[in-house]
């Protein structure tokens, strides 16, 4: 009898004792409190900083090592501090506008767009795909990949967008999704804040044709 109660403190003893599993590594942006998937291969741009949080821009960077010129770099983008909190479907359709302005200036020649919605835990976003070819007078045309987030995070627009030359992209196209849906933000604040409902429309900075990618 006592073996059998000896065994089954034992046994409690074992099943009580929790593994616990290392946590993912990641890079922190803490201006919007978001994890990003640290994985072999990308480094963090030590040049981009959040001067000016309140202005807006690129706040992240992440390069490859060792890169060359046009490789994928992934870039995370905040609209600049409005009175009043932008709409999602606002901020999307004002990335995509700009999009279509830079093919009306000649600039791009866009071969295939693509948009859908998705979730990063409770907050709503969609995934953006850009295939175009960057025109650049005097030479060879350039075909680029470029696929985005757009999200809203505390009333503000947000893109995290990855872009680069395409033969240069699609080997890299695994990992660089894996880090665009493994983000993780605090839960949304508000009332609406999970829809990323708000009011007018957000303004985001056009995409710097001669840094694939986004402007500092």
């Amino acid at each position: 009898m006592r073996g059998r109660i000896a065994l089954s403190i034992l046994c409690g003893l074992v099943a009580c004792k929790r593994v616990t599993e290392p946590k993912p590594p990641t890079f922190e942006v803490p201006e919007l409190g978001m994890s990003v998937p640290k994985l072999s291969g990308w480094v963090v741009d030590r040049t981009v900083n959040a001067d000016d949080f309140a202005k807006g821009g690129v706040i992240f960077r992440l390069l490859r090592e060792s890169a060359v010129p046009m490789s994928p770099r992934i870039d995370v983008y905040i609209e600049p501090l409005k009175t009043r909190p932008t709409i999602l479907e606002d901020f999307l359709n004002q990335n995509l506008r700009e999009m279509g302005n830079l093919e009306t200036a000649g600039n791009v020649r866009i071969m295939q767009v693509d948009q859908r919605p998705i979730s990063l835990g409770p907050r709503r976003a969609f995934h953006v795909l850009h295939e175009y070819t960057l025109l650049t007078k005097g030479q060879t045309p350039i075909s680029v990949t470029q696929v985005s987030t757009i999200l809203i995070v505390d009333g503000r627009g947000v893109a995290v967008t990855a872009a680069g030359r395409t033969e240069l992209f699609h080997p890299l196209g695994d990992s660089i999704e894996r880090i665009l849906t493994g983000l993780t933000l605090p839960p949304p604040k508000g009332p609406g804040a999970q829809s990323g409902r708000g009011l007018p429309p957000g303004i985001t900075e056009p995409v710097d044709l001669g840094k694939v990618g986004g402007n500092k």
